[in-house]
């Protein structure tokens, strides 16, 4: 099996992909030494965030161990996790 999601800390609510998935695609990924995996449920590209949990709107959400923001809405696993789901309290 080919690990093609990045875990840092076993609390993270994502994993970052080390290449772009399509939908249906399975993302692996390790987690305090056992492999999982997540069905993508949209395309999303290369080094972007899948959530691997179920985010509610206004959850805090944890990358690398760390907040990285807020879920603006219902969010599934294996949903693409980037600016139109995700307030980081930033002017872009």
């Amino acid at each position: 099996m080919r690990i093609n999601g990045i875990l840092i800390d076993p609390a993270d609510h994502v994993v970052t992909l080390a290449e772009a998935v399509k939908a249906g695609e399975t993302v692996s990924y390790v987690k305090a030494g056992t492999v999982y995996g997540q069905t993508a449920m949209e395309d999303i590209p290369q080094y972007h965030k899948m959530a691997i949990k179920e985010l509610h709107k206004g959850q805090t959400v944890l990358k690398y161990g760390a907040r990285i923001g807020e879920a603006t809405g219902e969010i599934a696993p294996g949903s693409w996790v980037h600016r139109h789901n995700l307030d980081t309290g930033t002017q872009i």
